[in-house]
């Protein structure tokens, strides 16, 4: 959904106010007018001063006696002067009473925004709701009303009761708006009051939604083919997000590639994690996910953190195949020790001779300025200056800070730094919800749909497959799948000098087509990362595939594959241009 502005109505007070004031100028200058006019036809001196005194008084509903005809100005400014006091006075009342009221006109009117909370995800969307102009409704249980309102502020409607009471849902107008999200902290609680909205009947068209935070639970819903039949659930975990946005603006294949054949180039790319924590996880998964580049090598990875052979224990109980697609190291120590200054220094020696692009990802530390601090610190171990080493502190939401370490000034003394800034929790929250999110990877997931149709019509015995569904009804494991595919795609177009632009950075430049050697290598690419993607979900190999047991026979290096299955991945890849034009980008070649 676009996020179109509502025009404002004589319910918001600015608009209002804004009236009064222009009444009241254009009253207050007609009676000036008005009385100067009236001193000269008595022939008494004039006085402006006299004239604004008196003027003002009109205010009040006091004017001075008149015995001869009034002057039309002065009469004029009389009524407008009045009706402006009668006016203010009643906006003063409209404004003590008007959450309450367009609570109510909104609800007669239908076609608001009804958030169901309470929480820090709740007030996050009811915030960017309300800047972008919607008419928003809150409502939530009694025991979280305060602390939301105290999140949200005084002007949003809100409405207090059992969440998952049909007697609620209708008190809400539930049925008349046009949009409904369930998005409270408790997941329980989110999918109770959606079990209560599924039994109702939209009187409009309604987009329905329902949050879970929470991945297990969203995996026992796909599981259990979800109980609710007119909502959407929608996952978001906002670390993992993070990861996705820290790759996408900080690619790990930073330097430029010369053009080469899929296994002949030597080098690939090493990643730094300084510190551990939900969002250090998540780059690790992330890497594991789409940093498969045109050396056909592992992305090496050193994992630096007080007890990181303990924490890469614990990543291998609920990831056990993370070491066959990446090439992990620990290292059991902190940012500022001999130790690891030593290691460091080795390894950008080691690296700049490989010119093998290094990122180092800064992580360690509870506060921003701490993880600048560390990333200031693995600044000094660069000897000369170098283009093959990015040290990027995660600077949370921060971004004045991220502003701060791009501009000129800081880039002259610390060149080696780049910021990373994660998404805004109101905004990533709104795309979440939104159908503006994840545009790529539903324009992948629907070339999918459509490859499957065409082989399905060559062979009338091929089964439907678990991902052959639409996109609102896919499970989460294959969104993720089709978010992973998008993720790498910039990842294989840099391997043949490519990239993704809009279509007006573009419209200079030739439309591509792909060689037979471009298209295989980036086959090849999609198979290796496909491979990892499902090895890292549980997937292993079997002669003969399984869904339920999770088997593939096509986890094989490509060597292996038979010709038929080489054509998938083909296909895979020719269709992300067409899934690109609808959302206004295209593929060029690089300069």
């Amino acid at each position: 959904m676009t996020n179109t502005p509502q025009p404002p109505t004589l319910l918001d007070a600015p608009v209002r106010f804004t009236l009064l004031a222009i009444l009241g100028v254009v009253g207050f200058a007609f009676g000036v007018v008005g009385l100067l006019e009236t001193q000269a036809n008595n022939h008494s001196p004039s006085s402006l001063l006299n004239a604004i005194y008196h003027a003002l008084q009109l205010f009040l509903f006091d004017s001075p006696f008149f015995e001869q005809p009034v002057p039309w100005a002065l009469q004029l400014g009389r009524f407008l002067c009045g009706l402006t006091t009668i006016a203010a006075v009643i906006s003063v009342v409209l404004t003590m009473l008007s959450t309450s009221l367009r609570g109510v006109l909104w609800r007669l009117w239908g076609g608001h925004t009804l958030i169901i909370g309470p929480g820090r995800l709740a007030s996050a969307v009811a915030k960017h709701a309300q800047k972008n102009g919607k008419r928003v409704i809150l409502a939530t249980h009694q025991a979280g009303a305060n602390q939301w309102r105290s999140e949200v502020g005084p002007r949003l409607p809100m409405l207090v009761g059992k969440m998952d009471s049909s007697a609620f849902l209708k008190r809400c107008k539930a049925s008349r708006a046009a949009r409904i999200l369930i998005v409270g902290d408790d997941d329980a609680g989110n999918l109770a009051a959606a079990a209560a909205l599924d039994t109702f009947h939209p009187s409009r068209e309604q987009e329905r939604k329902v949050l879970v935070s929470n991945a297990e639970t969203r995996a026992s819903l796909d599981a259990g083919s979800s109980f609710l039949k007119n909502i959407e659930v929608v996952s978001f975990d906002l670390e993992e997000r993070g990861a996705r946005k820290f790759f996408h603006d900080h690619p790990l294949d930073f330097l430029p590639l010369p053009k080469q054949t899929f296994g002949k180039q030597a080098n690939g790319a090493f990643l730094i994690i300084l510190g551990w924590g939900s969002f250090a996880e998540n780059l690790l998964l992330q890497a594991g996910r789409i940093g498969h580049f045109a050396s056909g090598k592992k992305t090496r990875v050193l994992l630096v953190a007080t007890q990181a052979p303990e924490e890469f224990q614990a990543i291998l109980q609920r990831w056990p195949a993370i070491n066959q697609v990446l090439e992990v190291t620990c290292v059991e120590s902190s940012t500022g020790s001999p130790d690891l200054r030593k290691l460091l220094a080795a390894e950008f020696a080691k690296s700049a001779k490989q010119a093998l692009p290094v990122t180092v990802a800064v992580c360690e530390g509870e506060q921003i300025t701490d993880r600048l601090g560390a990333a200031l610190w693995v600044q000094g171990l660069i000897q000369q200056p170098c283009t093959h080493i990015r040290v990027i502190p995660n600077l949370g939401f921060c971004v004045e800070l991220g502003e701060l370490v791009a501009t000129d000034a800081f880039q002259k003394d610390h060149a080696n730094l780049r910021a990373f800034v994660g998404p805004i929790l109101e905004e990533t929250l709104d795309l979440e919800l939104s159908d503006s999110v994840d545009g790529l990877a539903k324009g992948l997931h629907e070339q999918y749909m459509l490859s499957r149709g065409r082989t399905r019509l060559v062979d009338t015995d091929e089964l439907f497959r678990p991902a052959e569904k639409p996109w609102r009804n896919l499970e989460e494991a294959y969104r993720a799948a089709s978010r992973a595919l998008a993720d790498h795609l910039p990842v294989k177009l840099r391997a043949i000098g490519c990239a993704v632009v809009k279509s007006k950075e573009g419209s200079g430049k030739e439309a591509i087509e792909l060689s037979h050697e471009e298209l295989e290598m980036l086959a090849q690419l999609e198979h290796q990362r496909w491979s990892a993607e499902r090895l890292l979900t549980g997937w292993t190999f079997a002669p003969k595939r399984n869904d339920q047991l999770m088997h593939h026979n096509l986890l094989v290096s490509w060597e292996e594959l038979s010709e038929a299955d080489r054509y998938l991945d083909r296909d895979v890849v020719k269709g992300a241009s067409k899934a690109l034009a609808p959302l206004g980008y295209r593929i060029v070649r690089n300069p």
